[in-house]
């Protein structure tokens, strides 16, 4: 394998070679191509192929995106000392198309590869993350990245943090084999979470009509009560990469951040986000006007920043921060002012709206992510949410670094034990 400096030269041998069929074609089976970048230009240069091929996966299109990825890396690689390895899969032939993408990197402080945004030291949260892969080359990709990843795991340990069930990265950690001296002794899952979210295909109605009676007091029926105290109260939405506003996206998500702030500070007794945090999604909301530029023919993975605002007399009172991203809609943050009316859950009363717009909008799914509320027993998410999948976070490692894992794996199982 050898690291190239241009992501469109596509000719230099750099990888093992294995049969694939063409891809829409019925001709003789091609060849395909790995490459490993290292650098930010070559990363900027990926965007539209990257675009094409996530398109072309089934993996989640908000945290495998370009924007999200490269938003993450601007911000946390010089603080963290890491160094980029993005593993590209193409097909060797005149097309050059991109069939697979492995978006890593190595902390040499961990010595540890991993996604990028899943680094194990705390960063902003990035879930789903997976090896993104053509669906019509599966099994040919995964091979490659598999042969690739034993190379890396003689020196380091592979950390795959809130990836999905059924992921590909789960199949190309399974396939991976003992290569020359690096002997693979094991893999261990670290951590599980879930997922929540609200299925939105009946409509809202219907969904309304699932709820527990509590619950849908909380989310819908007090609007009437809200109707009738707060006449001047209304709910509007701001998209922030909708290009009738003149400004980068960016300015306008900090424009929220004092009244985010003072919510946050309120109900966690912290800021919001904080400087990193804040830094992180400014840069996301800016590449996301470059990235929906190269998505113009595929808007299925066009990624559109929001800010929901519930109002009354001009104040806000609740703020949503939300991304819509395919065929679902995330909520990323949320904050409210308590005190604005006891009988009022303002937060609830709020997702309910934007449950409304998801449903009205044809979309599929509104989505939770993982975690819970400020009462764990008690999160709202599992109150709201129609339907729930797992997500784990895993270690793989060779020789003795297994070890260490196995080790610090039973650590946590007896300190779950005492704590239970």
């Amino acid at each position: 394998m050898s690291t190239s400096t241009r992501p469109d030269d596509l000719k230099a041998d750099t990888g093992g070679e294995r049969p694939v069929s063409r891809l829409n074609s019925a001709s003789s089976p091609l060849r395909l191509h790995l490459q490993v970048f290292t650098n930010d230009t070559e990363f900027d240069q990926l965007a539209a192929d990257w675009a094409d091929l996530l398109s072309r996966s089934a993996c989640n299109p908000l945290f495998n995106s370009w924007p999200w990825q490269r938003a993450w890396w601007q911000v946390w690689a010089r603080r963290l000392e890491l160094q980029l390895h993005i593993v590209a899969i193409y097909l060797d032939d005149a097309s050059g198309q991109l069939l697979g993408l492995l978006p890593i990197c190595f902390s040499p402080r961990d010595k540890a590869y991993a996604f990028l945004g899943a680094l194990p030291r705390s960063t902003f949260r990035s879930e789903l993350l997976d090896a993104i892969v053509d669906t019509d080359a599966e099994d040919a990709v995964s091979d490659q990245f598999s042969a690739h990843l034993i190379t890396l795991l003689g020196s380091a340990k592979f950390h795959a943090a809130d990836v999905p069930r059924q992921a590909n990265i789960s199949r190309i950690l399974q396939q991976l084999s003992p290569v020359g001296r690096v002997l693979l002794l094991g893999h261990t899952t670290m951590a599980e979470d879930t997922v929540y979210q609200v299925d939105c295909d009946a409509g809202f109605s219907h969904y309304v009509g699932t709820l527990g009676k509590n619950s849908r007091l909380k989310l819908f029926n007090r609007r009437t009560y809200l109707k009738q105290h707060y006449p001047e109260a209304e709910v509007f939405e701001e998209r922030l990469t909708d290009g009738n506003h003149h400004g980068r996206p960016s300015v306008r998500f900090l424009s929220f951040q004092p009244a985010f702030d003072r919510f946050h500070r309120l109900r966690w007794n912290k800021p919001f986000l904080g400087q990193d945090g804040l830094d992180f999604q400014s840069c996301f909301t800016d590449f996301c006007e470059h990235w929906n530029e190269l998505c113009i023919d595929l808007p299925h993975v066009r990624i559109s920043p929001l800010i929901s605002v519930l109002q009354h007399q001009r104040t806000a009172v609740s703020l949503l921060y939300d991304i819509v991203a395919g065929d679902t809609r995330y909520n990323m943050q949320m904050g409210f002012s308590e005190d604005f009316d006891k009988k009022l859950s303002l937060g609830t009363l709020h997702l309910g709206y934007a449950i409304e717009a998801a449903c009205e909008a044809g979309l599929r799914h509104y989505s939770f992510l993982a975690g819970t509320g400020r009462l764990a027993e008690a999160s709202y998410k599992t109150h709201l949410a129609t339907s729930s999948s797992g997500i784990s976070t895993s270690c793989t490692a060779a020789n003795h670094r297994f070890l260490e894992l196995m080790c610090r794996d039973l650590a946590r199982c007896a300190l779950h034990t005492v704590r239970r």
